[in-house]
């Protein structure tokens, strides 16, 4: 675990997450990421700061919490009912940085591959699996050995009828295949027949090429939407800490 990085994604808001749970294990994170602590280390309100390397002119900025784990925090190795989760292949770079799909049975969600720089230096295998916390959020939970991380995810209505086209696209694409092999095997078809074939191969090809296209718009619309709903949801969290260090100085 890097806590360099973890330390970076904290200072971006300048806030400091402790949770403990009922076996004594540490969680730190930045209320959108939450990492597990090696058991040595031992955090607390006055500590975190000094480790962050955050001068102490301006620790007033700053907000910490040491709590138990919330409710909403699945922090448990194994959650009942729960799969691995499917990558979805494709690369979203947008203003703020690369984002990662996955999917399981029940949708599509995303979140920023920011928030696995801290678990870089993992050397077993790493696995995702997604834990709903309601229809739109959910947690990423991923694994290696044992719980590592808990990453905040946000899902779209779009994202089923993405999943949807995507699965249909494959279908017609088996379709072809099948169609492929029907036409070769007709008794009017065979020798010339070959030309028909490549023809429709190719109006298939790039009709899908287009069908792609226009998925890939959608999807990137609905990133947008989400990402843009994320960056106001993290405003308004701002503005609260900043109201509640405004109380306490006053």
């Amino acid at each position: 675990m890097k806590l360099k990085s973890i330390a970076s994604l904290c200072k971006s808001r300048k806030t400091a997450d402790i949770c403990t749970d009922t076996y004594g294990n540490q969680y730190l994170g930045n209320g959108s990421a939450y990492y597990l602590m090696p058991s040595e280390l031992e955090l607390d309100e006055e500590n975190i700061l000094f480790i962050f390397d955050v001068p102490k002119d301006k620790q007033a900025d700053w907000m910490v919490k040491c709590m138990e784990i919330p409710q909403y925090l699945p922090v448990a190795d194994i959650e009942k009912g729960e799969t691995q989760a499917e990558t979805v292949p494709i690369e979203l770079v947008l203003y703020d940085g690369s984002y990662k799909l996955l999917k399981d049975e029940r949708g599509i969600i995303i979140f920023n591959e920011k928030y696995l720089a801290p678990l870089a230096d993992i050397t077993e295998p790493i696995n995702y699996y997604i834990r709903w916390i309601s229809t739109s959020e959910a947690f990423v939970a991923v694994k290696g050995l044992m719980l590592q991380a808990l990453i905040a995810a946000s899902n779209e209505s779009i994202f089923p009828l993405f999943s949807g086209n995507f699965q249909r696209s494959r279908g017609q694409s088996s379709g072809l295949d099948e169609s492929k092999t029907r036409t070769q095997n007709q008794p009017g078809n065979r020798g010339t027949g070959g030309l028909k074939v490549i023809g429709v191969m190719a109006f298939m090809v790039f009709a899908m090429m287009i069908v792609g296209l226009l998925l890939m718009a959608i999807a990137g619309w609905a990133i947008e939407v989400i990402c843009s709903r994320e960056e106001a949801r993290e405003n308004r969290e701002e503005a609260k800490k900043s109201e509640s260090r405004n109380r306490k100085a006053s």
